[in-house]
């Protein structure tokens, strides 16, 4: 069992994230071109992950409240794009979900790693445009 889970992690997860839900560099080069001027909450992720989608339905009634303030980007942590990693590298993302609070200079103010509540990102987030 354990050796199927293992195999599950290095090699399949990637290929689906590569061949299924791979995120587009484009658009998130786009994505983080507009997070420039407002702070960031970068959500990582896996399609695979269940803590990811319980987390992602849990944020999603926090984007219309604040994305007039704050950019909200997900990304597909197990996408094999080099942006991607680079991104997954640059902030230490080794578990999913995790979510990384970025002033409006792109420094990191917290990150939360492992599914957490609607309400510990929305203190995160109110705490992030307070300064």
């Amino acid at each position: 069992m354990k050796n199927w889970i293992i195999t599950l992690l290095v090699f399949i997860l990637p290929v689906i994230g590569y061949f299924g839900l791979k995120n587009s560099q484009e658009a998130r080069n786009s994505m983080i071109a507009q997070a420039i001027e407002k702070p960031t909450v970068m959500k990582f992720e896996s399609p695979m992950c269940t803590d990811c989608q319980k987390l992602k339905k849990e944020m999603e009634t926090l984007k219309p409240v604040y994305s007039d303030v704050v950019n909200f980007i997900d990304i597909n942590a197990t996408s094999m794009d080099k942006s991607t990693q680079e991104q997954v590298e640059m902030y230490g993302v080794t578990v999913v979900p995790t979510i990384i609070f970025l002033d409006s200079n792109k420094n990191k103010v917290n990150k939360i790693e492992g599914f957490t509540t609607k309400e510990t990102v929305e203190n995160n987030i109110k705490e992030l445009i307070n300064g």
